[in-house]
Order: C-alpha cells, then sequence, then structure tokens
C-alpha cells in the first residue's frame, strides 16, 4: 500500500472488474464498469473474452483471470480510478492474491471484495524474501459473506 493521497472521498471513477466462465468452450470473460465516485453513474462499460490459458490451481486465480481482466480494462476510454475486483488481495495465504496483482500491474489503488471464502488451510510464509507456504484443500480459513482487503 501507498502512503499518498488519494482523490477527495465522492471524486474520480471507481471500477468494478469481474469474470464468468465458459467451460465447454475454454473461454474467460472479464467485464469492468466505471463508475462515477460521487453520482455512481456508469461512465462506461468494457468486456473482453479470452481462452484460458493457465489450469485451474485453488490459491492461483490470479493467473487464469488477469489477462482477460487487463484486456477489458485497456479497452475503456474513461480513467478506471479505484479498481474494485472479485478476489483477495493481501488477504490471500500467499499475501498476494488477484487485487494485489491488479495494483502493481496497472499502477492503480486496487482493493479486493472475495464473495468466497478461501476452501484450503495453509501455513504462514516465512519472513525472508521469497517465502513459500504449503496449503491443505478441505478447510476454512474465513466463513464471512464477503471479505474486502486492500490490493
Amino acid at each position: 500500500m501507498r502512503d499518498e493521497e488519494g482523490p477527495a472521498v465522492g471524486e474520480g471513477h471507481v471500477t468494478g472488474l469481474d469474470v464468468a466462465y465458459d467451460d465447454e468452450r475454454d473461454l474467460v470473460a472479464a467485464a469492468a464498469v466505471v463508475l462515477d465516485a460521487r453520482t455512481l453513474d456508469v461512465v462506461e462499460e468494457a468486456t473482453a473474452v479470452g481462452r484460458v490459458s493457465f489450469p485451474y490451481v485453488p490459491g492461483l486465480l490470479a493467473f487464469r483471470e488477469l489477462p482477460t481482466v487487463l484486456a477489458a480494462l485497456d479497452a475503456l476510454t474513461a480513467d478506471p480510478g479505484l479498481l474494485v475486483c472479485d478476489g483477495y488481495g493481501l488477504a490471500h495465504p500467499r499475501r498476494f492474491g488477484l487485487a494485489s496483482h491488479l495494483g502493481v500491474l496497472t499502477g492503480r489503488p486496487s482493493i479486493g471484495v472475495a464473495k468466497n471464502p478461501f476452501t484450503f488451510t495453509y501455513e504462514q510464509p516465512g519472513s525472508v524474501r521469497g517465502a513459500s507456504a504449503r496449503s491443505w484443500p478441505g478447510a476454512r480459513r474465513w466463513a464471512g459473506p464477503c471479505a474486502p482487503r486492500p490490493g
């Protein structure tokens, strides 16, 4: 997270991002909707469709979704402002979920709002750069309806 001032409350844009899969055709579709932060009026919408280029691996969905989400963002002509995506940010077990990836790759502020809890447990990664963690399918880490976190 950056230590810099953002826009004043109610100024600028907020962009919601989400994806959907067509498993039969091996496609992923991404949508980006830009809202005016003050009025919540829709400023612009964009979509992108692409081939799924990364296998399904729990905890690594960002690698499946990012290429198409970035294509949808690139299709926008309006400044997207704050990015809000369906996924985790810093609350990810590996401390770097979809919202974090989006923030780094776009240079924009990002927030992940996960509607589904993780369904596996994990060991905390070590504090040394490059440390990794093991995960175990089947256990729940968090059980609330939604978990907004900064990217």
